[in-house]
């Protein structure tokens, strides 16, 4: 993070912005969220502490959480040649010839 306490984008996209200078540019913040879909990062002494991101992100993060646990669940009922199976048929399904 920059000396002068400015938000930046960060490697992964997220822009990072400190805790301190965070309040008063809360709804800068929000509305990049809202118009531009940019996350950003509160940080306290350069470490991610919280994220700002949009209602419709969140709610398809929870599903995304919830499928991936249900799917995580029926996985651990197949055997192992079951396991094996299913993990290439869903490589072949996400990464076409």
């Amino acid at each position: 993070m920059a000396t002068d306490q400015e938000p930046e984008i960060a490697e992964d996209g997220v822009q990072e912005v400190p805790l301190t200078i965070a309040r008063p540019l809360l709804t800068r913040l929000i509305e990049q969220a809202r118009e531009d879909d940019l996350v950003s990062a509160l940080t306290v002494r350069g470490r991610r502490r919280a994220y700002l991101v949009t209602p419709d992100f969140y709610d398809q993060a929870e599903k995304d959480r919830a499928f991936m646990k249900r799917l995580e669940a029926a996985t651990r009922k197949l055997t192992p040649a079951q396991q094996e199976a299913l993990g290439t048929d869903l490589v072949r399904l996400m990464f076409p010839s």
